[in-house]
């Protein structure tokens, strides 16, 4: 099955209501990306200091996250040390938490913290060895490669030496789905499911399109081409 998970990267909270007021009448599944501005580069929501008391009562159960009813999330935590904070967002909602191998420092609180609540998933950015995971392979359920260069930004090209990681990361971890993230178009979306990938995060392509329902249709329309 092959799965097409629009993008998002919010600068506030209230951009976050509103792009999700437009997934929600097509997609069930919101990719979410929460950049803290030290593992990545700039900072996003909710890291910025007017957004922590807005997260804060979600985490806290006592606001949902917009449009939760409608839309599930997964939730993309390119920030430091997410094993002290992957409790908030597990209690904020998320279906699935991906968090980056170089940025976890305690592995074994990462698996205390997530063990039964939460599908996991392990990203790499794209020039971190596979072998980085190797260890630690059992606490993750899916593997997302980063196919841009820089992260914590969208519209950023796509790199070209991504078709080769995929298919070796597709050799080396068989039994793992394939997450794809960074740089997904309509142009290269068949190709990296034809290398591998099982999952497509798609984020300008679709949200920043002038037509994002049409957009997330075209690729749902090449996804389904593989008996999604």
């Amino acid at each position: 099955m092959i799965e097409v998970i629009p993008a998002l990267l919010p600068q506030s909270f209230s951009e976050l209501e509103s792009k999700l007021e437009i997934l929600s009448h097509c997609a069930s599944l919101a990719h979410l990306d929460v950049c803290d501005g030290k593992f990545s580069s700039a900072a996003s929501w909710p890291y910025h200091p007017e957004d922590k008391e807005v997260f804060s009562a979600i985490a806290r159960e006592e606001k949902g996250m917009p449009f939760w009813e409608q839309v599930d999330f997964e939730v993309h935590l390119m920030i430091a040390h997410p094993e002290k904070e992957i409790d908030q967002w597990i209690h904020a909602g998320a279906t699935r938490i991906v968090v980056h191998v170089e940025s976890v420092f305690d592995f074994d609180k990462l698996k205390e913290v997530t063990a039964g609540r939460v599908e996991l998933g392990v990203s790499l950015r794209h020039d971190t060895s596979l072998d980085a995971i190797v260890e630690h392979q059992k606490l993750f359920s899916f593997i997302q490669l980063m196919t841009i260069v820089d992260i914590g930004g969208q519209g950023i090209p796509f790199d070209q030496r991504a078709y080769a990681r995929i298919r070796d990361t597709h050799t080396r971890f068989s039994d793992f789905p394939i997450s794809v993230d960074g740089g997904v178009n309509l142009e290269n979306a068949k190709l990296l499911i034809d290398a591998g990938a099982s999952r497509l995060v798609v984020g300008s392509a679709i949200i920043s399109a002038d037509d994002p329902f049409g957009a997330y249709a075209s690729f749902t329309k090449i996804a389904n081409g593989y008996g999604a």
